[in-house]
């Protein structure tokens, strides 16, 4: 198998190459659903400050059509290594295909991408006949929305295995970590609207800042794991930053141009702050650098590395809790019960990060069978 794979195409005479074909495959479907990131966050600055819509405007035009492309892209893939296969030609090797029914044969990262951007688009079917029976939405909470957004969920974990499925080879391994880190950021932008239903159903006041806390450090925690480098925590935080910034000014500002041209008027009782930015953490870039530095440390002192992931998902934690402990007067009797917890849940969540990253990293993909199911 080894000797086809490095042997030119004969009709196009290009060499294949697995790892290359693989990052470059994986790059469209971190693309479509960065697009549908963007989507979200233009359509709540919508529903908040212009009011109801139709099923088709520009803002659900980014939604469906970015988790559209890395659907396709995932489809051209699957389609493209089961005939290579069939030819004796396979573009990947084989221990890196997972067999869906008798006949596809593909790596796992597509495969998942691929059924939750199926999963998108039928849940967005479920979406438009849930508005056409009982009407516009008056909260996030709703079956179809929890659908939409598992579904990017379950698409972006099979963007991340994509990435983590390479190889680290000298010449890869750059390309892996960036795709890694910005596909664990994108994926972890989108949990705060699923963990909003936490507020409804737990009598806490710090509940939602809590969890978004413990949720940020697995992330972070994770994507290290799946690199083992120094640095993966902080530029996972900075692609972090950047979706907050970007989102912060471009979701107020594709409002009001795209209500401007519809003849429409922003509310006046609006406060032009974005929902979507203001739900991400302000401080996960320096919970990143914080977390490269304990592990460095540890690292360095040869201490036990599940002490220094606990450690630093603890301070990471804590990190991203205690900003708005202080900025709001009414929560500040909750901060001494909130530390505790803070420090509990990220301890926790950091090592159950760490382990996620095992998962996904490639060299524990290659253990799953690939036998066909009976």
């Amino acid at each position: 198998m080894a000797s086809i794979l490095t042997q030119p195409n004969t009709q196009t005479g290009i060499r294949l190459e697995p790892n290359r074909f693989r990052l470059l495959a994986g790059i469209p479907v971190l693309f479509g659903v960065f697009l549908s990131l963007m989507g979200l966050a233009w359509d709540l600055s919508w529903h908040d400050d212009v009011g109801p819509d139709t099923f088709f405007t520009l803002p659900h035009t980014f939604l469906y059509g970015g988790v559209a492309i890395a659907g396709l892209t995932c489809l051209y893939v699957v389609l493209r290594s089961t005939f290579s296969y069939q030819r004796g030609q396979s573009i990947f090797p084989e221990s890196e295909l997972t067999y869906i029914w008798p006949v596809f044969r593909a790596p796992l990262g597509f495969i998942i991408a691929g059924f939750g951007a199926a999963m998108f688009l039928m849940f967005g079917g479920y979406d438009e006949l849930w508005h056409r029976t009982f009407g516009f939405d008056v909260t996030l909470i709703s079956p179809p929305h929890q659908g939409l957004l598992l579904s990017v969920v379950i698409c972006m974990i099979g963007a991340i295995s994509i990435f983590a499925g390479a190889k680290n080879t000298q010449r890869r391994l750059t390309g892996k970590m960036i795709g890694v880190s910005a596909g664990v950021a994108v994926l972890f932008s989108f949990l705060p609207f699923i963990l909003v239903v936490l507020q409804e159903i737990i009598p806490y006041e710090n509940t939602f800042e809590l969890s978004i806390a413990a949720t940020f450090v697995t992330g972070l925690l994770m994507a290290s794991s799946i690199t083992k480098r120094i640095g993966t925590a902080t530029l996972v935080a900075l692609f972090m930053t950047l979706i907050r910034t970007i989102t912060w000014y471009f979701a107020p500002w594709a409002t009001q141009v795209y209500a401007d041209s519809l003849g429409l008027f922003i509310r006046d009782y609006s406060d032009g702050l974005p929902g979507f930015a203001t739900a991400l953490p302000m401080y996960v870039l320096v919970a990143g650098v914080l977390i490269d530095a304990v592990l460095f440390a540890f690292k360095r002192g040869n201490f036990s590395p599940r002490a220094a992931v606990m450690i630093a998902g603890g301070l990471a934690s804590l990190l991203i809790v205690l900003p708005p402990n202080f900025t709001y007067h009414e929560w500040q009797y909750f901060l001494p019960l909130s530390v505790v917890i803070a420090l509990v849940l990220g301890a926790f969540f950091g090592r159950v990060g760490w382990k996620l990253g095992a998962v996904l990293n490639a060299r524990k993909l290659s253990a799953v069978s690939h036998q066909p199911s009976v």
